[in-house]
């Protein structure tokens, strides 16, 4: 009996998709970019960062300059670095079109960025986007904080 009820709920979750992880509802993807994975100890690595709308429709958005940071950890998640050290507070507003990867950083060069790192060993780099989506309907504004997918970077001796 105890079987049967245990398959039947498995099945009504399975059928109405839920999977107990929930979605962030942000049409949006932040995008990271290190050309090179390894370095030497003391070379400037250089980061690109963006924001994808990947939703079908432009959204209205306002942020900071910059849109958002970086953070460098070791390989236990221990932070090492944020980047950048300080923020603007001028809030720009744009409207960033569907399948765009594009924001105020990227068209006026400020999202090419950079930091060194000295210590022998592999880190794991996250770009963080920070900003608020317009509701357009008149509804409430959304503040949203997207990060991107882990960037893996090992530094070596010189």
């Amino acid at each position: 009996m105890k079987l049967g009820a245990i398959l039947i709920i498995s099945l009504a979750i399975i059928i109405s998709g839920c999977t107990g992880v929930k979605k962030p509802d942000v049409n949006f993807r932040t995008i990271l970019q290190i050309e090179n994975k390894e370095f030497k100890s003391g070379e400037k690595i250089t980061y690109t960062t963006g924001l994808e709308n990947v939703s079908s429709a432009p959204i209205k958005i306002s942020h900071a300059i910059p849109l958002g940071y970086v953070e460098v950890f070791d390989m236990n998640n221990k932070i090492i670095l944020h980047k950048p050290d300080m923020t603007f507070d001028s809030s720009i507003e744009e409207t960033v079109k569907q399948k765009e990867i594009n924001s105020y950083d990227v068209k006026n060069n400020s999202a090419n960025m950079f930091f060194s790192l000295d210590k022998v060993q592999k880190y794991k780099v996250v770009a963080t986007s920070v900003f608020t989506i317009h509701d357009t309907n008149g509804g409430n504004d959304k503040k949203a904080e997207v990060k991107s997918d882990p960037v893996i970077i090992e530094i070596k001796e010189r």
